[in-house]
């Protein structure tokens, strides 16, 4: 009789450890994203920029600001390219050091510190532009343009396309 409730036991141990498995390997193909389509990506962002301009066009009650506005987003653009471009080379960079077996903590803790005084210098270089894009409209034109970039413009994707591109 003990022999068969160690034999029930293990069997029901082995049937929840198979189907604890079982729940996280579905569980772990179910949260795999699939391999982004460039191509695809850089549709949506063209289009979201296009819709954006139009926004700006429609929003921005005076020509001469909603022009103004439009060379503030060619600003942002270049922030963000050159934001990427840092992320790429910084990369690199560590991965050189990593790879170099003579290379040492002093080497590391420099690159380190030329990448976040780069970053620092990028991100306040957007905190300015924002700035200025919020002094070229008034505080209803503002929320509107805020609210669809937050919605649809995906930052993530504007900078690191870049890093795909190699850019």
């Amino acid at each position: 009789m003990n022999g068969r409730v160690a034999s029930n036991t293990s069997a029901t141990a082995f049937g929840i450890a198979l189907v604890t498995a079982s729940a996280l390997l579905i569980a772990a193909c179910a949260f795999q994203r699939p391999v982004p389509d460039p191509a695809r990506i850089e549709q949506q962002i063209a289009a979201s920029k296009a819709e954006e301009l139009d926004l700006v066009r429609s929003t921005i009650g005076e020509p001469e600001r909603a022009r103004r506005f439009i060379d503030l987003l060619a600003e942002r653009e270049r922030i963000v390219r050159a934001l990427a471009g840092q992320i790429l080379a910084h990369k690199q960079q560590m991965a050189r050091l990593n790879a170099d077996y003579g290379a040492e903590r002093s080497d590391f803790e420099a690159q380190l510190a030329d990448y976040n005084r780069q970053r620092a210098t990028g991100q306040k270089a957007l905190v300015d532009l924002i700035t200025e894009m919020k002094q070229t409209t008034t505080a209803d034109e503002w929320a509107e343009i805020s609210a669809f970039q937050l919605e649809r413009l995906d930052l993530r994707k504007l900078m690191y396309r870049g890093l795909a591109k190699g850019s």
